[in-house]
C-alpha cells in the first residue's frame, strides 16, 4: 500500500506504521511527562483511539499501544481508573480471543501470536503491581 506522506511524496507501509508507533510512543511520554493533569481531560478520546486501533495492530503497533494504556492506568487517579478499567480490560482480553478459541493444529502458536500473549501478560503484570484499590484483579 502506498500512500501520501508528509516527508515526501509516497510512503510504503512499512513507514506508515513505523511512523505510527513513533507518535504512539510521543503520545506516552507527553502524558507520563504531565504533572499537572491537563490531559486528563482527553484520556477517553485517546483511548477511544488507541482502542480502535487496536483490532488492526501489528505486534509493533500493539506494543507501543499497550504501553500507552499502561501510562494512562498510571497516571490517572483511582477513581478514573475504575471507570477506565473495565474498558481497558475488555480490549486487551479481545487481543487473547482468537488465540484462545483457535488452536492451531500443530498445538504451536506462531511468533507473532506468542508476542501478542506476552504483551498482554506484560500490561496485566504491571497493573497488578500497581495495587489499585478500586481495581481488584
Amino acid at each position: 500500500k502506498i500512500a501520501a506522506a508528509q516527508g515526501g511524496l509516497f510512503t510504503s507501509r512499512t513507514q506508515e506504521i513505523l511512523n505510527r508507533c513513533v507518535n504512539i510512543r510521543r503520545l506516552s511520554l507527553i502524558i507520563i511527562s504531565d504533572d499537572k493533569g491537563r490531559f486528563t481531560a482527553k484520556v477517553p478520546a485517546v483511548l477511544a483511539k488507541l482502542v480502535e486501533s487496536i483490532d488492526e495492530a501489528t505486534i509493533s503497533e500493539l506494543r507501543e499501544i499497550l504501553l500507552c494504556m499502561r501510562v494512562i492506568v498510571y497516571t490517572t487517579r483511582t477513581s478514573d481508573n475504575a471507570y477506565l478499567f473495565p474498558l481497558i480490560l475488555y480490549e486487551v482480553i479481545k487481543v487473547l480471543r482468537p488465540l484462545a478459541t483457535e488452536v492451531p493444529e500443530s498445538e504451536q502458536y506462531t511468533a507473532d501470536e506468542l508476542a501478542k500473549i506476552q504483551l498482554v501478560h506484560q500490561f496485566f503484570d504491571f497493573v497488578a503491581a500497581l495495587k489499585i484499590d478500586s481495581i481488584e484483579i
